[in-house]
C-alpha cells in the first residue's frame, strides 16, 4: 500500500508563478478596497462631526427659545417658544443618533479595511512563497541530478548569455568541449555505479578549476562544456591541464577541445568548433600512438635482424 502522506506532489513552476500572480492581483484588489473603505470612514466621520455641530446649534437655539419663553408675558407666545424649543431638542437628539450611527459605520469600515489589509498581507506572503518555490523548482530542474552541474538546456542558455555579453563588451570567451575517456570501459568493467562516480569526479574537478561565474554544463552522457569568461584559449588549456592532473590521481583522464569566441559566433557555433577541435586532438593523439607503435615494431625488427 502506498502511503499517500509520503507522496510529494510537485507543482510545475509555471503553475506556481500563475498562482503567485493571482495572489498579487488579489492583494492589490484588497488594498484598493481597503483604501475605499478608509475613504468611506473619513466621509462618515465628516458627516458625524457635521451632525454633532447641527445638534449643538439646535440645543443652543432650544435654550434661547426657553429663555425667550420665560421672559414673555404673552402665554400663547411663550408656549409656542417652548414647543419650538422642544422640537429643536428632538431634532438635536436625532442628529446625535445619526452621528452615532455614522461613527459606528465608520468604525466598521475601518475594521473591514484592517481585515482587507491583513488578508492582503497574507496574499502577498503566499505569493512570495509560491515564487520562491517556483524559483527553487526551476533551479532543481536546471541542474543535473548526478553531477550538480547545469543541464544542457539551462547551461547552453547561460552560455549564450555570456556570448552576448562578451560580444557587447569586446572581451574574450573560451569554450572547452570535454569528453571523459574510457567511461564505457569503466561501466563494463566495474559497473555503472563506478561510472557515475567517475562522472562526479570529473564534474568536481571541472568546478574546482573554474571560477564561480564560469559556466559548466553536462551535455549528457560523458560530454561536458565549460564556458570561461575573459579567458584566452591558452589560459583555458592551462585550466584543463589542472583538471587532468586532478583526475590522474584517481587513474582517470579527459579529452578536450577548445575554441575562442569570434565576432559572429552563436553558442552553437563555438561549441561545434570546440567539439571539432576535440576530434582533431584525438585523431592527432591516435596517429602519434600509431607512429610510436610502428617505430617500436621497426626497432624490434632491426634488433632481431642484427642478432641474426
Amino acid at each position: 500500500m502506498i502511503d499517500m502522506a509520503a507522496v510529494a506532489v510537485v507543482v510545475p513552476p509555471a503553475e506556481r508563478d500563475t498562482e503567485a500572480d493571482r495572489r498579487d492581483r488579489l492583494a492589490q484588489e484588497r488594498d484598493l478596497l481597503a483604501r475605499e473603505r478608509d475613504d468611506s470612514a473619513r466621509q462618515r466621520d465628516i458627516g458625524a462631526r457635521r451632525r454633532d455641530k447641527a445638534a449643538s446649534d439646535r440645543d443652543r437655539l432650544a435654550i434661547q427659545r426657553d429663555l425667550a419663553a420665560m421672559q414673555r408675558m404673552d402665554p400663547p407666545v411663550s408656549v409656542a417658544d417652548r414647543i419650538a424649543g422642544a422640537r429643536e431638542r428632538t431634532l438635536a437628539s436625532l442628529d446625535r443618533i445619526h452621528s452615532s450611527e455614522d461613527r459606528r459605520e465608520s468604525a466598521l469600515d475601518r475594521q473591514m479595511s484592517a481585515l482587507d489589509r491583513w488578508q492582503s498581507s497574507v496574499d502577498r506572503l503566499r505569493s512570495a512563497h509560491e515564487r520562491r518555490a517556483s524559483r527553487d523548482e526551476r533551479q532543481r530542474l536546471a541542474l543535473d541530478e548526478l553531477t550538480g552541474l547545469h543541464r544542457r538546456g539551462s547551461g547552453l542558455a547561460l552560455l549564450q548569455r555570456e556570448v552576448e555579453r562578451t560580444r557587447r563588451s569586446g572581451g574574450k570567451l573560451a569554450v572547452a568541449f570535454v569528453d571523459v575517456d574510457e567511461l564505457k570501459a569503466v561501466n563494463d568493467r566495474d559497473g555503472h555505479e563506478a561510472g557515475d562516480e567517475l562522472l562526479r569526479d570529473v564534474a568536481k574537478a571541472l568546478r574546482d578549476c573554474m571560477r564561480s561565474y564560469d559556466v559548466v554544463v553536462r551535455l549528457g552522457g560523458d560530454e561536458f562544456v565549460c564556458g570561461m569568461v575573459d579567458v584566452s584559449g591558452e589560459v583555458a588549456a592551462t585550466r584543463l591541464e589542472d583538471v587532468q592532473r586532478r583526475l590522474s590521481e584517481r587513474g582517470a583522464s579527459i579529452s578536450a577541445g577548445i575554441a575562442e569566441l569570434t565576432e559572429n559566433d552563436e553558442v552553437a557555433d563555438i561549441v561545434r568548433r570546440a567539439d571539432g577541435h576535440l576530434v582533431a586532438m584525438r585523431q592527432h593523439r591516435t596517429a602519434a600512438m600509431r607512429g610510436r607503435h610502428v617505430a617500436r615494431r621497426h626497432a624490434h625488427s632491426s634488433e632481431a635482424a642484427t642478432g641474426d
